[in-house]
């Protein structure tokens, strides 16, 4: 096991263990938790408990991975033909174990239907040869208080994803160092695709690109923003739990001020909870996609305390998009409709759904981090949200669409100067350049 010591991780422990999908009707205890990781469980340690006793106690198969705070938070695999509950419930009654629950899967948000593609319109993706379009009109970027005053400059921005296409001329100048692969397990978190069906589900590779897409949106948002890139899903979109909370905490330790997560599950569980109540009182803003499948149930971690929660609006109507998962449990809406954004392989393609619409609320607050420096996470936010406007939007979210400029505004820095010297101008408005290759 190879420890990876930094300041807000004191210890994590990469291994190289493959998520399986369990069925989608298996769950353990009351809670609906969704498909669960077969044998995978997560474990939080209480005080003075040591590593040691715990897997004296539960001989897991395989050797433990431990997360965050000393090794507090730990992964055991066990006996994967066992009934969830009865592990739980052991588990839950070994000394030295604060809380247990089971290892659940995640995926981009698109994945929580019968639907696997990442894109929200329904549509097949389309993708353009050359970047036209892309820092030029931006008619999906409209009802969005684009433009606006700040760039995102000195701000860190975390997507937490399938990795990115590192070499993008659209995208390799703006990468933070640092980045990480929790799927392969190395320092190259590049979006690959492999051609394989590895969920079984008949698409092969449906989530490429998927990375590489939100990781362009947050720059085109916030264009001096530096993105750091953590890859925490395959290239059909599929992770877990523990996965994505390696990426939390790996993202974490590089001190950025944001994470961006265009993914979820149908619950988070107290661990994950957990982490994120961490990050808030550490002053990192985190953003979450809430789902594409047109209903009220809450996804996870967009339905997270302190996670800020964004459902999606078409940006040439401002209407709500016909897609997006709706309700009070969602803080801000945000366009997500045929927004241009950066594909692997040189490339660029027009899509949507709520993983678009995350990253336009990951780059606005960037704008806001860059006005409001060290301050608090819960004040960051209130600059979001104090300033949204809920005309005609329904239950959509709970304080309506964002407007991009009164944020910055509220946050000190003004409308005026946009844009700046060395700026590239989002136009928003007009028709996009369609040159399809």
């Amino acid at each position: 096991m190879s420890h990876l010591s930094r300041a807000f991780v004191a210890a994590a422990v990469v291994s190289g263990v493959a998520v399986g999908v369990a069925s989608p009707s298996a769950h353990a205890d009351d809670d609906e938790w969704g498909p669960l990781v077969p044998g995978e469980y997560l474990v939080e340690l209480k005080p003075g408990a040591t590593v040691a006793g715990v897997v004296a106690a539960t001989g897991p198969l395989e050797p433990v991975d431990l997360l965050v705070a000393e090794g507090r938070f730990l992964r055991l695999v066990l006996d994967p033909t066992a009934d969830p509950n009865a592990t739980l419930a052991v588990l839950r009654n070994t000394e030295g174990v604060e809380r247990a629950q089971p290892n659940l899967v995640m995926g981009t948000t698109d994945s929580l239907g019968t639907r696997r593609k990442f894109f929200g319109d329904l549509l097949a993706a389309e993708i353009t040869g050359s970047g036209a379009g892309y820092h030029g009109a931006q008619p999906g970027l409209g009802h969005s208080g684009l433009p606006a005053g700040g760039t995102g400059a000195g701000v860190r921005v975390a997507v937490v994803d399938t990795g990115v296409d590192m070499n993008h001329p659209g995208l390799a100048s703006r990468l933070a160092p640092g980045g990480y692969d929790f799927v392969d397990h190395d320092s190259d978190p590049s979006d690959v695709a492999n051609g394989i069906d590895d969920n079984g589900n008949g698409a092969i590779d449906e989530a490429f690109g998927h990375g590489t897409y939100v990781a362009g949106v947050v720059g085109l948002v916030a264009p001096e923003a530096a993105i750091l890139p953590v890859r925490v899903l395959d290239d059909d979109g599929s992770g877990s739990t523990w996965t994505v909370m390696q990426g939390i905490a790996w993202a974490a330790a590089q001190d950025v001020d944001i994470v961006n997560l265009s993914l979820g599950g149908a619950h988070g569980g107290p661990l994950m909870d957990e982490q994120l109540k961490q990050l808030e009182a550490a002053g990192v803003v985190v953003v979450a996609a809430a789902g594409n499948d047109a209903r009220t149930e809450a996804v996870y971690p967009a339905a997270g305390e302190g996670v800020v929660g964004v459902s999606a609006i078409d940006g040439t109507t401002g209407a709500a998009a016909t897609f997006s998962n709706h309700g009070s449990w969602i803080d801000v809406a945000a366009p997500g409709v045929g927004i241009v954004s950066l594909y692997p392989g040189g490339l660029y393609a027009r899509w949507g759904g709520t993983s678009a619409a995350a990253p336009v609320v990951a780059g606005a607050l960037a704008r806001v981090v860059e006005q409001s420096p060290g301050a608090a996470a819960d004040d960051l936010v209130s600059h979001l949200t104090s300033t949204a406007v809920n005309h005609e939007l329904g239950d959509l979210s709970a304080y309506g669409r964002i407007d991009v400029g009164a944020a910055v505004a509220r946050a000190g820095g003004g409308r005026a100067g946009w844009p700046s010297a060395g700026e590239v101008a989002v136009q928003v408005g007009d028709e996009v350049s369609r040159a399809v290759a």
